[in-house]
């Protein structure tokens, strides 16, 4: 279903364009790879979070870790990197020790994500006005209907029905 989404996003002539990658059991990443340039053509750029990156192992909270990552990666590569929204309990509940030389931004962050042991989605966001990206976080929820037949979003990893309210 993710690549025939990618497919036909690509092909609707929109300004960019993408690639899906496997990250693991379960996990994709849908990651731009070209951009059109002034003449309307496709130019080819690199993914920011592929980017090698050093950041000292040591333990820190998920929260402190992502800033220490986006610090990293804003100084290598010259570009502002910020945080959007995110679930602020999930990150800062975390403990997490993650670090290494040379490593991809991507693989910190999905090491740092693993970590809090809940279900994310995130997305890292280009605002080509102000030349920043936003990294947003969110836990991976589901639409449910309550007792009265209200929608409601709950987490998929919260248990629903009658098993919950025991």
């Amino acid at each position: 279903m993710l690549r025939k989404v990618v497919a036909a996003y690509n092909r609707s002539g929109n300004p960019g364009k993408f690639t899906l990658r496997a990250e693991g059991e379960g996990r994709y990443s849908v990651v731009g790879t070209s951009v059109k340039n002034q003449s309307r053509q496709d130019q080819n750029v690199p993914p920011i979070l592929d980017t090698p990156i050093s950041l000292p192992a040591q333990q820190r909270n998920g929260e402190e870790t992502v800033k220490a990552i986006l610090t990293q990666l804003s100084a290598k590569t010259g570009m502002t990197m910020g945080i959007g929204s995110y679930s602020m309990n999930v990150l800062f509940q975390s403990q997490v020790t993650v670090g290494g030389e040379n490593v991809t931004a991507r693989s910190l962050l999905l090491k740092t994500f693993d970590a809090t042991k809940r279900p994310l989605i995130w997305s890292l966001l280009y605002d080509a006005d102000a030349k920043i990206y936003f990294l947003n976080l969110s836990v991976a929820s589901r639409a449910t209907r309550d007792t009265y037949g209200r929608k409601r979003l709950v987490p998929i990893d919260h248990p629903v029905g009658p098993r919950a309210a025991q």
